[in-house]
């Protein structure tokens, strides 16, 4: 049976990276502000409204329910997290922002980007960062311009060196330049997911490890904070 909201007796929905959230009560909606998950700009929408709207623009901006006590969180090395029952029979993992913060940090999903956003966030702001998380497309744009910078770079090898020869001088420097950066992608997105980073072996088993790399690598990101963010 759907619960309705005590205050308004509406239901709202919420856009995510494109997809439809909801129907959640006016409750869980204010949680997911405090904690946010809902921000100023995002898309929602309940019966009785003429159509999508920014948070900031309806009854939702300011009047944030103060979200109740966290139940105790699980140790920082700890999977886990801590979890409450909200009033109308909800789930909320993670308790009020503010005590989140104090258990594991700032932090939540990771923004998305754009190609030339997402270039120089791997190659100049977070080159050799192994820690916090990085969107899926923060990565994949980041594999995007490797495979882009490769045939550049073999191009010129063919035109210094010859196509038939098996030196090729730029495509070996701008791989080991690639390497650092590379890899660090891989370990923030893996965070994105709530997974190690240590995962990133698992494609030295040959085919099903890459299978599930690639599995790995295209899920969404955790909603909220994670263990790495």
């Amino acid at each position: 049976m759907a619960m309705t909201d005590a205050t308004n007796g509406r239901e709202w929905y919420f856009a995510d990276a494109g997809e439809q959230k909801g129907p959640y009560p006016r409750r869980q909606i204010d949680l997911f502000i405090a904690d946010g998950v809902v921000r100023p700009d995002t898309l929602v929408w309940a019966a009785g409204m003429d159509g999508w709207a920014e948070m900031r623009t309806t009854e939702l901006a300011g009047t944030a329910v103060p979200a109740p006590p966290p139940a105790p969180m699980a140790p920082r090395g700890d999977a886990g997290r801590g979890t409450f029952a909200g009033d109308a029979g909800y789930t909320y993992s993670g308790g009020a922002a503010e005590a989140d913060d104090a258990a594991y940090g700032p932090g939540g999903p990771a923004p998305s980007m754009g190609f030339q956003e997402a270039v120089v966030t791997c190659l100049k702001e977070k080159y050799a960062t192994f820690s916090g998380r990085g969107s899926r497309s923060e990565y994949w744009y980041f594999v995007l311009f490797n495979f882009l910078v490769n045939i550049v770079a073999s191009v010129i090898d063919g035109i210094i060196v010859g196509v038939e020869s098996s030196f090729a001088p730029v495509s070996t420097v701008l791989g080991l330049a690639l390497i650092v950066p590379g890899i660090a992608a891989g370990v923030r997105r893996l965070h994105d997911t709530d997974r190690s980073g240590w995962w990133l072996l698992i494609v030295f088993v040959p085919l099903l490890g890459l299978i599930a790399m690639i599995y790995f690598l295209v899920q969404r990101g955790t909603e909220g904070r994670n263990r790495f963010g």
